[in-house]
């Protein structure tokens, strides 16, 4: 089996168990709660609404820390976003509705790391960053709630997105080019939206360092034959971050 699936299958432990059974155990929605925040409703051109089971799930990172749903939404579409002007409709292997709604669900597992250390305007002490670096592992256990291909979709974003491409990552140190390129897009572009967004300690990055950092790192952190396919990309890649990025500024966290 492949490891990134095996991990996902382990059992929970801990407050990860608690959370999990307590976020599994409830009451889907049928409809968009009105207590999530508007941009929600606002899924790319052409895909489906989010099923009630999602639905469900992005309720429970949004009470967690409404910060991680927002970043998450933005991943999403940038996934999205570029995995549409990569691949023709026939070269892809995962539906778009799976790959936005999965991508949506990548940091699950954040839900079980206390707020104020995803909150912290600081840099973490060491055992700070390894419990956080245990919501990848954590996500995809907890994403074993949802059925059909999604499923295994889901668990794989979760659990590979800090994966790297010279097996560097976590959390089970699988060389990314292992994985299919849909994961890859999900890891690059949950990096690319904490780079590009801005945070209380740092401002969103310009372009020109961000393309910096990713063509340093391409055959280390990132596939570097996708990072040579972005070349054509990046500007409207950063446009449409902005264009999320607004939308979420805009809408009310509670």
């Amino acid at each position: 089996m492949n490891p990134i699936l095996s991990m996902s299958l382990m059992p929970v432990s801990g407050d990860g168990a608690a959370r999990a059974v307590a976020v599994q155990s409830s009451s889907p929605m049928n409809s968009f709660d009105d207590r999530l925040p508007d941009y929600i409703k606002s899924s790319p051109p052409g895909l489906k609404p989010l099923e009630p089971a999602v639905l469900t799930l992005v309720m429970a990172i949004y009470r967690h820390d409404p910060d991680t749903l927002a970043h998450s939404w933005r991943v999403a579409g940038l996934c999205v976003y570029l995995y549409r002007r990569l691949l023709a409709e026939g070269q892809r292997k995962v539906p778009l509705d799976d790959l936005y709604s999965a991508a949506l669900l990548h940091d699950i597992g954040k839900v079980t790391v206390p707020s104020d250390l995803l909150q912290a305007p600081r840099s973490l002490q060491a055992e700070e960053r390894t419990l956080v670096q245990k919501h990848a592992a954590e996500g995809g256990r907890m994403l074993q709630s949802l059925r059909g291909p999604l499923k295994a979709l889901a668990c794989s974003l979760a659990v590979s997105h800090h994966e790297c491409w010279n097996g560097s990552g976590y959390p089970v140190g699988l060389p990314s080019r292992l994985l299919p390129l849909h994961c890859r897009i999900a890891g690059l572009m949950d990096v690319f939206d904490a780079l590009a967004s801005p945070r209380a300690y740092k401002p969103g990055w310009p372009l020109d360092k961000l393309v910096a950092l990713f063509v340093a790192q391409a055959g280390k952190q990132f596939d570097p034959k996708l990072i040579n396919r972005l070349a054509p990309y990046w500007t409207s890649l950063l446009q449409e971050h902005g264009r999320l990025m607004d939308i979420t500024l805009d809408t009310p966290s509670s």
